[in-house]
């Protein structure tokens, strides 16, 4: 986040907006909760600026806004306010127009589209909308019952914390959508009848699925950081140590080729099972080899007695690295 430029002739002013921005910065850098942090917000610079009035709206699901937070207000005009078409009122300009917007001489003026900022005894209002690029999150506004309009200092400091509260909204959002694309693959996974394993670039495990733990015996807290090779491929059946430098599935990383074949693990109670597997690098935007995907590994835990009459195939699996 950056700090808004202040006007340095007015050193005490300018000292105390950029402590307030300072403050607003790492509290929203830390936020976890949109409609906490605008209250939390407007409790921090409220004193400060003298303000009565904080109202954030956010684009609801029917192309309205809706009314997220309001402080300073009679429960009348949250339930008059709760929602708006864009281009109502001074809330709807910001958000249609995606321009700040400044009301002066509210009570005063009988201009309609001031008329919820007059119902609760406004005087000045400077209404900002929160933007994540183009794409419109909200507007933010803030409203006195004294005096007839903000200053430039003021409104430049409005429209930073607004922007700033903006950044925080956006994180949050991409946040909760990874959380729920996590919480989603997580069930797919975990409910799978393959076992999936994941590997970072040094082919070091980062996950296992509950498929994958039956599978090895290893639960993720137990091979997690450790190389996969030394936890299920170290030895070759005759006993003797199977080097990593020698096994084929790590070798489709450095060698940055598709690698196919099958091969014997072991499991976690010492017993030995056949997979047949095919591994390939995974490659970033850049072509850069960045892990290794190996799919359809395929097993019986067995022991080393002769494939069944099916074969080993009965049941797939497969290793993403990335």
């Amino acid at each position: 986040m950056s700090v808004a430029a202040v006007d340095s002739s007015r050193p005490q002013l300018a000292s105390a907006y950029l402590r307030l921005l300072n403050q607003a910065a790492g509290r929203l850098l830390a936020a976890t909760d949109a409609e906490v942090a605008t209250a939390e917000l407007f409790g921090l610079i409220q004193g400060e600026l003298q303000l009565d009035v904080c109202v954030n709206y956010t684009p609801g699901p029917d192309g309205r806004l809706r009314l997220s937070s309001a402080f300073g207000v009679d429960d009348r005009f949250r339930n008059q306010a709760a929602y708006l078409e864009l281009g109502t009122a001074t809330f709807g300009a910001a958000a249609l127009y995606c321009e700040p917007h400044h009301a002066i001489g509210i009570q005063s003026s009988e201009d309609v589209r001031l008329a919820f900022l007059k119902h609760v005894g406004l005087t000045c209002y400077a209404c900002t909308p929160m933007l994540a690029g183009q794409r419109l999150l909200g507007t933010l506004g803030f409203g006195r019952r004294q005096g007839e309009r903000f200053s430039e200092d003021e409104l430049h400091f409005l429209r930073t914390v607004t922007h700033y509260l903006a950044m925080a909204s956006e994180r949050l959002r991409t946040e909760a959508a990874l959380r729920e694309s996590e919480r989603r693959l997580n069930a797919v996974l975990n409910n799978a009848s393959v076992a999936v394993f994941l590997m970072d670039a040094r082919q070091h495990c980062t996950y296992m699925n509950a498929t994958a733990e039956k599978l090895t015996g290893y639960s993720l807290e137990e091979t997690f950081g450790r190389p996969l090779h030394d936890v299920v491929h170290h030895t070759r059946p005759d006993g003797s140590p199977f080097p990593l430098e020698e096994c084929p599935i790590d070798r489709a990383f450095p060698e940055n080729n598709q690698e196919q074949g099958e091969e014997v693990f072991v499991h976690r109670d010492g017993g030995f099972y056949p997979v047949a597997f095919t591994a390939s690098p995974i490659r970033d935007e850049a072509s850069k080899t960045v892990g290794t995907i190996i799919d359809r590994f395929n097993f019986t835990v067995a022991g080393l007695a002769s494939p069944p009459a099916d074969g080993w195939f009965n049941q797939g699996t497969f290793i993403t690295a990335c």
